[in-house]
């Protein structure tokens, strides 16, 4: 069995997949028995891949490009590293498809810039869930003084009507 799913086979599938084509497709599965495809992870089972995978070529596909796609197997690029590749911003991603590793084939300063990249988006993440939880607490904190202020605010002009309102003997 192919380890690798080529980027035509990739291309196919994603367009049987969008158009939905695998609804009532008979097909030989990999033990020899005829299979009618009613969803396409019955469609997946029987060509001999697991729908995850599947899913993550068409998603691969899709986020980086048939060249580079192509380019990721010959060098050999593992899913891991595509993934990892996936989930950089359009920028950042880019800068890794359109460089020079990927023009020249160059396996490992690829993964090392990957790994790089990766890195440096996951510390850009950390970073603002670190800004956004302190401007939470902030606010959190402007609503608590807010509260109090309105809560004594109201007891003082409780106070201030019952001290103007004429006294009666």
């Amino acid at each position: 069995i192919k380890k690798l799913v080529t980027v035509t086979e990739i291309k196919l599938i994603a367009e049987i997949k969008e158009t939905k084509q695998y609804k009532g497709l008979k097909l030989i599965n990999s033990f020899g028995k005829s299979v009618t495809c009613s969803t396409f992870q019955d469609f997946c089972t029987a060509i001999g891949y697991s729908y995850e995978k599947v899913n993550q070529d068409i998603q691969n596909l899709a986020a980086l490009g048939e060249d580079f796609l192509e380019t990721s197997q010959r060098i050999g690029l593992g899913y891991r590293d595509l993934r990892k590749l996936r989930k950089l911003d359009d920028a950042d991603r880019e800068v890794i498809i359109n460089g020079e590793s990927v023009k020249t084939e160059d396996r490992e300063s690829l993964i090392d810039l990957i790994e790089e990249m990766s890195a440096k988006h996951a510390k850009d993440k950390a970073a603002l869930n670190k800004k956004v939880a302190d401007l939470s607490a902030d606010v959190d904190a402007k609503d608590q003084i807010i509260k109090t202020k309105d809560t004594k605010l109201n007891q003082m002009d409780t106070e201030l009507t019952k001290f103007k309102s004429p006294i009666e003997i």
